[in-house]
């Protein structure tokens, strides 16, 4: 078995992968006019091209240490143990 770094990689390289074709991709118009159509990455870049606004409200790094101190994180393994072990296995 491998250290995790080739499949950790290859996941993560997955991932950008997905983000960037969503991201890129175009929403096609809706018959629900409350339903913006765009470019994901240029919709949230420039909102007031669509009618709205940047919603993002900027936080302190104290109060951002101490939701993350409160906050309880799961394992590193999205699974549990012997199956994160198993699926390791079949994907070598």
């Amino acid at each position: 078995m491998s250290n995790g770094n080739s499949s950790s990689n290859s996941a993560s390289d997955e991932l950008d992968d997905t983000a960037q074709a969503w991201n890129t991709h175009t929403i096609r118009p809706s018959k629900n006019l409350n339903v913006p159509s765009g470019r994901p990455n240029v919709m949230f870049a420039l909102p007031e091209l669509y009618g709205t606004r940047d919603f993002l409200s900027p936080i302190e790094d104290y109060d951002f240490q101490l939701c993350k101190n409160e906050c309880i994180f799961r394992q590193t393994k999205p699974c549990d143990p012997d199956l994160y072990e198993l699926g390791m296995q079949i994907i070598q």
